[in-house]
């Protein structure tokens, strides 16, 4: 119980600070371009996230960056993708259709990537989280209509 609490916690973090950027990139306008928005807030938390890997660094950085390069630089791609498709959702549909968006990494993430890619366990229990996953997707739709 004790690491479900952990991982809820850390889950909730990276959540609440998913509305965060959510809700700074619907009030955001797109008069001059749409993705620079984006490129600011990479520059910005760019920032950040160097004080923090100085404050947190243990060992060789450039050889832990050489030894990482295909995976940062995958990484990176499916952020760009992520907060390209981010914009062009909560802009043109608007942020409720995040339940959209989050019940699809169920099954991108969880299920294709942790589950078929890295062999993570799989039972019944998460089965049946799946399937109320795309049940509140119908709902969505139907609250939508």
């Amino acid at each position: 119980m004790k690491e479900f609490i952990a991982a809820f916690s850390l889950a909730l973090f990276a959540a609440v600070g998913n509305a965060v950027f959510v809700y700074g990139q619907k009030k955001s306008s797109s008069d001059a371009s749409p993705f620079l928005f984006l490129a600011a807030v990479y520059a910005v938390g760019l920032l950040f996230l160097i004080g923090a890997s100085y404050a947190t660094a243990k060992g060789n950085s450039l050889l832990y960056l050489q030894n990482n390069a295909k995976w940062y630089i995958l990484s990176a791609v499916g952020n760009v993708v992520v907060l390209v498709g981010f914009f062009l959702l909560f802009n043109k549909y608007g942020a409720s259709y995040y339940s959209l968006y989050a019940v699809l990494s169920i099954v991108t993430t969880s299920i294709i990537t942790g589950v078929l890619i890295f062999k993570e366990q799989f039972n019944f229990y998460y089965l049946l989280s799946v399937i109320a996953a795309f049940v509140s997707i119908f709902f969505f739709f139907l609250g939508k209509k």
